[in-house]
């Protein structure tokens, strides 16, 4: 049985210059996710997504399978980081 992630919160600065390191990792799951239309949003730092998981360590991404519970924030986060990829691109254009 193959559960389906709902989103994958991946930290704000990621980059893909390391190619076979983390962050070549982290690129793959993004576009794998992409590819399969999950939703991907960029927030936080590593040490903040670990620690709005309650965990001590630093994390890069956390996929989140269920929003049972919390379908209201859910909901309300995928709004935010879609009104979030619209100013950033905004913000691409005026500076070409």
């Amino acid at each position: 049985l193959q559960v389906q992630m709902r989103c994958l919160l991946v930290l704000m600065c990621v980059t893909h210059s390391l190619a076979g390191g983390l962050d070549g990792m982290i690129g793959t799951i993004i576009t794998d996710a992409r590819k399969n239309d999950i939703p991907v949003v960029f927030a936080l730092t590593r040490n903040k997504i670990g620690k709005a998981l309650g965990k001590r360590v630093r994390m890069s991404a956390v996929a989140i399978y269920s929003a049972d519970g919390a379908e209201m924030e859910f909901k309300k986060m995928l709004k935010e980081a879609a009104q979030g990829r619209v100013e950033f691109q905004k913000s691409l254009v005026t500076e070409s």
